[in-house]
């Protein structure tokens, strides 16, 4: 798949100017920022988005990269020790892969944490994107309903 998973400190100032500029280019459409995150209104607002979401350490972001451009941008939360929630699963607008980056993501990211100490991955997806759905469903995730998003939750603790 020749993609590549950088770990960010989105802490740091530089790192957040450059997600700052990647996300609004991203979400200038307001369909791209309802697909990652319904909960934020159109148009988006960078400082919003981080006072409302990261401002604690148990946030950590990733960028997937392919070919010297950031494709992706992943977050995650750790609830707990075991329990972690993907947040905002950002592509480039229109790219149609971001289900099967998810899954990459996911496999790289179990490959390189302790995985005995994982219990559970939770998901939230916009209820219309498709993309990530089946992408999820295909690789053993349950759905259950909600909102304005639909949580996919596996359990790894009996792997």
């Amino acid at each position: 798949m020749n993609i590549e998973v950088k770990k960010i400190n989105i802490h740091r100032e530089k790192n957040l100017k450059l997600i700052e500029n990647i996300l609004k280019n991203w979400f200038a459409n307001p369909k791209n920022l309802n697909f990652s995150e319904p909960h934020i209104k159109y148009p988006f607002s960078f400082k919003k988005w981080i006072k409302k979401f990261y401002q604690f350490d148990r946030f950590q972001g990733f960028f997937l990269i392919k070919k010297d451009w950031i494709v992706s941008f992943v977050i995650i939360e750790y609830l707990s020790r075991g329990n972690v929630e993907i947040k905002h699963i950002s592509c480039k607008p229109n790219y149609n892969k971001r289900g099967k980056n998810l899954i990459f993501f996911i496999d790289n990211f179990l490959m390189k944490s302790n995985e005995k100490s994982l219990n559970q991955i939770i998901i939230k997806v916009v209820k219309n994107d498709k993309i990530l759905a089946e992408a999820l469903l295909e690789n053993g995730f349950i759905k259950k309903g909600g909102g304005l998003t639909d949580q996919y939750d596996k359990n790894y603790k009996y792997l």
